[in-house]
């Protein structure tokens, strides 16, 4: 086996796992409520066109966005964002409904190469 073979095949070791500068990101932030208490369910989306990515909110609040695998992250340009949460036991809800519609949320987010690789959420409860 020659250098060249063992370099490319390293290279492509590389890009898989760690990417290969393919234009996309992986980032993270936290779901809050305005009163600064975490969000502690439910997931973020991110949609542009027919594309559409999620992130499972953690218990204190963080998720983290993710590509179609665990190690890619998702293609530059600009989102429409919506925070989904499960109603309470009792069915009311949590936040405030527009949150839970790209369309009417009026959270947005543009990712972009060099830009911010955190995207902190504020949402009101439901009913303010």
């Amino acid at each position: 086996m020659t250098n060249r073979n063992i370099l490319g095949g390293l290279g492509l070791f590389v890009c898989f796992f760690f990417g290969c500068g393919d234009g996309s990101v992986q980032f993270t932030g936290k779901v809050i409520f305005d009163d600064g208490t975490p969000v502690t369910s439910g997931h973020v989306v991110f949609e542009s066109g027919l594309l559409q990515y999620d992130g499972i909110i953690q218990t204190d609040g963080s998720y983290t966005l993710r590509g179609a695998t665990e190690r890619s992250g998702i293609p530059f340009g600009s989102y429409r964002v919506a925070v989904v949460v499960p109603a309470n036991d009792d069915g009311s809800l949590v936040i405030a409904s527009r949150y839970g519609n790209t369309e009417t949320s009026g959270l947005t987010f543009e990712v972009e190469s060099g830009g911010p690789r955190t995207f902190d959420i504020t949402v009101e409860r439901a009913g303010n």
